[in-house]
């Protein structure tokens, strides 16, 4: 049982990175096609490139959050449903269907983790440069871990919470294992 559902899981995530490697070589060979075309100088000629590239990044950047969102509900579902690979891609599907506002929950947090982020280098940056400040630079990098461990914590627990409640799948006297 364990070998076939392993094997299952494996194929899975095989054909998963077979299509993320098929895109990204197909946006680098469209992206050098055009970055040929930008060697003309002309005006319209480096708006066409410029614009293009750009909404080719916009498109992979929605391509790869959009397969790391299902990855990260695959995940709450594999966790609160408890059944095997298929079955877990096959009901992630499923409610992502049902509700396709989930896919923002995991973005916003996304998001949200990025700002914080920035604040914090921004923060241990500026101790950086200033050398009486240098020796905070060590609780700075403690608090930054500790609060992106928070982060994790609190944007697992909501999503988890989110899919009990999305799903109907309200059991008071069942315990859930993380």
């Amino acid at each position: 049982m364990f070998c076939r559902v392993f094997d299952m899981q494996k194929r899975v995530w095989l054909r998963l990175m077979a299509v993320l490697a098929a895109l990204i070589t197909s946006v680098a060979a469209l992206s050098g096609f055009l970055y040929s075309f930008s060697g003309s100088g002309t005006m319209p000629g480096m708006f066409f490139s410029s614009f293009v590239l750009l909404s080719i990044a916009v498109f992979g950047f929605i391509c790869v959050m959009i397969f790391l969102v299902s990855m990260i509900i695959s995940a709450v579902v594999s966790v609160v449903e408890g059944g095997g690979a298929g079955d877990t891609f096959r009901k992630t599907y499923g409610f992502l269907t049902r509700n396709p506002q989930a896919i923002f929950l995991p973005v916003l947090f996304f998001i949200v983790v990025m700002l914080v982020n920035i604040g914090l280098f921004a923060a241990r940056f500026s101790y950086n440069i200033i050398p009486i400040f240098f020796p905070f630079t060590f609780i700075l990098s403690v608090f930054t871990a500790v609060l992106q461990n928070y982060l994790t914590v609190i944007a697992w627990g909501f999503l988890v919470s989110y899919y009990i409640k999305a799903s109907g799948r309200i059991d008071s006297s069942r315990e859930y294992e993380i």
